[in-house]
């Protein structure tokens, strides 16, 4: 065989060879598209996308084509292809799916017909999830999409919900087969974030994006119930007991006494189950002067407080003594709000420190009692117990002490001082004399030097103490001076004694429009030592100041305050006046006798100037801020299409003619600065600046 033969062989050969593998690949099927199965969200906001491999039993797969698009209507991109038909995954940082849904489907591309792509896939899209801080008590609302609608035939149909808290962790709090969820907050105040995700069989977990908010615990727990109010005759304190709640997460009550009908926080009590409280506060709350009135509130580990419960007070009880009749009459306050209803009241004496005797019962309209027959020379202690319908709860009075003998009279009773006291009251000291029988010193006040004075009181000594206290809550401390003077009865009930006249000072303090504050306030009246001095104090910024800032002598009345020097204040000022005693005092007191706290608001200034130039002397535009409050403040820039160009809360810091780090271009500019003046209220002031370059 010749070599030309061989050649032409050859060639025939090579071209039969390929006309039949052409023909061959003419008959191949176009690949399908992979099916795409998972599309998860990262924490950047990059997606990874999931799908099945396709089978390619002829080698004709060329390369898989992803596609994407921010609306479902498209337009979609071609964002990348894949040519290794074994890789089932693709990461698209570009898609930023925490701000948005976006859509994908995939195409497979084959080489066999001059590179035919397959029709589209499913088109997914990510899970956007939005949370809603529903304003309802501790709740937030979760929602979200689903990947496809309906589901794909392959996926496992329930959501896991996730939460990061506390913080760094993530944990899977409940599963559901709905796009929506409510998750009930437990937290007290933080910032939670959460994300879902589901399953496919094939497999892979489509996630969703992170959202978070600020959510709180507001759901507040049961109220307890106040089953009793009584009075330890060993220490003259209010004990009160009530019924713990029953929510679980209770960490504690708070107790509130009842204050010229203004309820008053007095303690908290931690621990659920700890149900007993003792009011070791005589100063304010004395159970053997009055009637004390009591309510509380459960609080949660989140400080949400329950309603308040019903009142409670104690049983206050007084007694008259009659000498010549040598009996004791008790009267008391009706005990109020008794659980299972008040049955009635059991009286209960001890003569001569002997044990507690029952000495009748009342029924519960009754709130008095005559004991007779007393000895002479005996002394007499007597207690109240209320007592409810099945006898399982019971309030005791505070105790009550005759002495039934012949009184000897006080020889004097001096009115030490009237002092007010926080602003709220006016507390009354008074020295007597104990070697006399004194039943009860009654406290009289008048509104001034001429008119009557009137009943406003009374205190029973405490024996072998020559000190009284009275505390006068009905006194208008911010409104007004007061003339007091003390009355002492013997055990009949006779006016015996009458004491000197102390007057309380009323202080008033008005600013002025020079940056000053005029204080003026009456003189202390009737200290038998006189008055030494007046010393004047002033808070600023909520803080007193150790020392007076000034110190008066007697018969001085009015001062005046240049506060120009702390324009960086808020402008709120407040005084106290305090009178100092002098010598001479023939007990050898030296009291002091304060005023109500008066408050000076001096109003806000600000001085701003109408031009600047960034690069002159005046090179930063700042108002001058004048008894502005700092907390609320605001300051801003607009450029004349009304863009906000610099804003800061710091009133010390000027805005220097630049837009984030860029010199803006001369021309008008509108400020607008927002700020509270001394009295809380909002302000704002605006106007135009001219930038000059």
């Amino acid at each position: 065989m010749s070599k030309r033969f061989i050649y032409i062989f050859s060639l025939l050969f090579l071209l039969l060879n390929i006309s039949v593998t052409s023909a061959l690949c003419c008959i191949i099927p176009v690949l399908p598209p992979p099916q795409l199965r998972c599309v998860s969200v990262s924490t950047n906001g990059s997606v990874i996308l999931t799908w099945a491999e396709v089978h390619d039993t002829l080698s004709s797969f060329n390369s898989y084509h992803i596609f994407s698009a921010t609306n479902q209507a498209g337009p979609y991109t071609d964002i990348d292809s894949i040519f290794n038909i074994t890789k089932t995954t693709y990461l698209d940082l570009t898609a930023n799916a925490n701000n948005g849904i976006t859509y994908y489907y995939l195409e497979t591309r084959s080489s066999c017909r001059g590179m035919v792509y397959s029709n589209p896939s499913d088109t997914l899209r990510t899970i956007h999830l939005n949370i809603l801080n529903t304003g309802t008590a501790g709740t937030a609302s979760l929602s979200w999409n689903s990947i496809h609608s309906p589901d794909l035939p392959t996926s496992v149909g329930w959501y896991h919900i996730y939460r990061k808290y506390p913080a760094g962790t993530w944990i899977m709090i409940d599963s559901t087969q709905s796009l929506h969820y409510i998750d009930t907050i437990t937290v007290c105040h933080a910032f939670i974030s959460y994300y879902v995700d589901i399953d496919d069989s094939l497999p892979c977990t489509s996630a969703s994006s992170i959202d978070g908010a600020i959510l709180e615990d507001k759901i507040a727990p049961v109220s307890p119930l106040i089953d009793s109010v009584s009075v330890d005759p060993a220490n003259g304190y209010s004990v009160i007991g009530w019924t713990a709640s029953p929510s679980a997460d209770t960490k504690g009550y708070i107790i509130y006494e009842i204050r010229n009908g203004i309820r008053v926080t007095i303690d908290t009590v931690w621990g659920k189950n700890n149900t007993f409280y003792t009011n070791k506060q005589p100063h304010w709350s004395n159970p053997d002067s009055c009637s004390l009135t009591y309510c509380l509130a459960a609080f949660d580990s989140c400080k949400n407080a329950s309603s308040i419960d019903s009142n409670q007070r104690t049983i206050f009880l007084r007694s008259v003594f009659d000498i010549c009749g040598r009996t004791t009459t008790l009267n008391w306050a009706s005990y109020i709000n008794m659980p299972d209803s008040l049955m009635g009241y059991k009286i209960y004496v001890s003569q001569n420190n002997g044990p507690m005797t029952l000495l009748g019962i009342n029924s519960p309209s009754n709130h008095t009692f005559t004991h007779t027959s007393l000895a002479k020379n005996s002394t007499y202690v007597y207690s109240i117990q209320a007592f409810n319908n099945i006898s399982t709860i019971t309030s005791t009075s505070n105790t009550n002490t005759v002495y039934a003998y012949a009184p000897v009279q006080p020889k004097f009773v001096y009115l030490r001082y009237a002092t007010v006291v926080n602003s709220d009251y006016i507390e009354i000291k008074a020295f007597v004399d104990t070697s006399g029988y004194i039943l009860l010193c009654k406290i009289l006040r008048a509104d001034d030097s001429i008119s009557p004075f009137k009943y406003v009181g009374s205190v029973t000594p405490v024996a072998h103490s020559n000190s009284i206290n009275f505390s006068d809550h009905s006194a208008l401390v911010n409104t007004k001076s007061y003339y007091y003077k003390i009355i002492v009865d013997d055990s009949c009930g006779n006016d015996v004694d009458t004491s000197n006249i102390g007057r309380s000072i009323f202080l008033q303090a008005h600013p002025t429009s020079n940056m000053k504050n005029i204080l003026t306030w009456n003189e202390y009246e009737m200290w038998l030592g006189s008055v030494k001095s007046y010393d004047v104090f002033r808070e600023m910024d909520g803080v007193w100041e150790a020392n007076p800032i000034a110190t008066l002598p007697p018969g001085t009345n009015t001062y005046t305050d240049n506060v120009s020097a702390f324009t960086t204040s808020d402008g709120k000022f407040v005084y106290l006046v305090v009178a100092d005693e002098g010598t001479g005092n023939p007990y050898q007191f030296a009291d002091t006798s304060a005023s109500n706290e008066a408050i000076s608001l001096q109003p806000p200034r600000l001085y701003i100037p109408n031009a600047f130039v960034p690069k002159g002397v005046n090179s930063i535009f700042m108002p001058e801020n004048v008894f502005v409050n700092t907390e609320n403040y605001e300051f801003n820039i607009y450029n004349s299409w009304g863009g906000l160009i610099f804003r800061t809360t710091d009133t010390n810091t000027g805005w220097d003619g630049t837009c984030k780090g860029t010199p803006v271009p001369l021309g008008v500019y509108v400020y607008v600065i927002r700020f509270e003046n001394s009295g809380g209220q909002m302000m704002e002031s605006s106007g135009t600046v001219t930038l000059i370059r």
